[in-house]
């Protein structure tokens, strides 16, 4: 993934963000990229640290609708498509 936003040391909840361009061809892509993300960062975890959501935030528009084999793909991956803009609401 892209960047990877929070600090699960202090009890935050981490966040992986991927940017990259929303067409059908790119969900397989993607999912490639989180589970390398997941791999590269399992040395770096502590036992029960994990990112806990994961998002796509799409570069220009969005080809993916919801009821596409590519966005059940995405929902059993455990990635959220949210379009091109992502809000994260923190907590404090």
């Amino acid at each position: 993934m892209g960047l990877l936003a929070g600090d699960d040391t202090q009890g935050e909840q981490v966040c992986g963000v991927e940017v990259h361009p929303a067409n059908t061809g790119e969900a397989r892509v993607v999912i490639a990229k989180k589970q390398d993300a997941v791999n590269a960062l399992k040395p770096h975890m502590a036992t029960g640290q994990s990112v806990r959501r994961w998002y796509w935030v799409a570069t220009g528009t969005n080809k993916i609708s919801r009821n596409t084999p590519e966005a059940r793909l995405l929902d059993r991956a455990g990635i959220i498509l949210v379009g091109s803009h992502l809000a994260l609401h923190l907590e404090g």
